[in-house]
């Protein structure tokens, strides 16, 4: 199955792997819990906003990500 790389804008031949890169994420904090010596902790993490479908060729380029948002996740302690 071929696919158009997302940065030269080349189609390419069937067979041709693809790569993903990830360009921009949004930074997370999810609900605090307790781990299990019994210490609150507020679990941080990134999530993937907007990738890339890339060739081989392209993939070999450096890529900048970019952080765009800051998504917080209310909850309860448990």
């Amino acid at each position: 199955m071929s696919f158009r790389c997302q940065k030269c804008n080349e189609v390419q031949v069937d067979g041709t792997k693809e790569t993903k890169v990830v360009t921009e994420v949004r930074k997370v904090i999810y609900p605090t819990v307790k781990d299990s010596y019994g210490k609150y902790r507020t679990p941080e993490g990134f999530e993937t906003v907007k990738e890339l479908t890339v060739c081989p060729e392209c993939a070999t380029h450096k890529f900048t990500t970019t952080i765009v948002d800051l998504k917080v996740i209310e909850g309860e302690v448990e």
